[in-house]
């Protein structure tokens, strides 16, 4: 329906859909394309979540614009920043943990931060937990992160 048009922007969006705008502003990305359905939805939950508060933080006129975005299928944009910041697969077993709700990870799966701008990234390590996605995007925003470049 046409109610409560225009619509507001989705706070998280594929990376295939996020076009030209990835270039322009920093953008949190999970990298999941080997995972099923349930894992899918635990990791945009948490990034909506992630993409709220910085929504407020914004309203506040603290942080910098950025996007929120997931890669839950294979294609050649994901490839590509696979290859740029050399997410292959770490051979290490990961769990997602939401609450008391924790999941196996394969292990191609990875959060990461880029600044296409920059020519740099940052990579999530240690668990997956919605504190540690929400405490890696606020410690990007502090200047709390070492920052890696990306390779060709």
């Amino acid at each position: 329906t046409a109610a409560n048009f225009p619509w507001p922007p989705k706070l998280v969006v594929a990376l295939e859909d996020a076009g030209g705008e990835v270039n322009k502003v920093p953008c949190l990305i999970v990298l999941m394309e080997d995972e099923n359905d349930t894992t899918r939805a635990q990791f945009e939950a948490i990034l909506a979540d992630v993409a709220e508060e910085h929504k407020e933080r914004l309203k506040d006129k603290e942080g910098e614009e950025q996007l929120f975005l997931h890669a839950s299928e294979s294609s050649p944009v994901v490839t590509q920043v696979r290859k740029f910041t050399k997410q292959i697969g770490s051979g290490e077993t990961r769990t997602l943990c939401n609450g008391d709700f924790c999941l196996k990870l394969s292990d191609s799966t990875s959060v990461i931060l880029i600044n296409i701008q920059m020519g740099t990234y940052y990579v999530l390590e240690g668990e997956l937990t919605a504190e540690n996605i929400k405490k890696f995007n606020a410690d990007f925003h502090a200047d709390k992160l070492t920052p890696r470049r990306f390779s060709q």
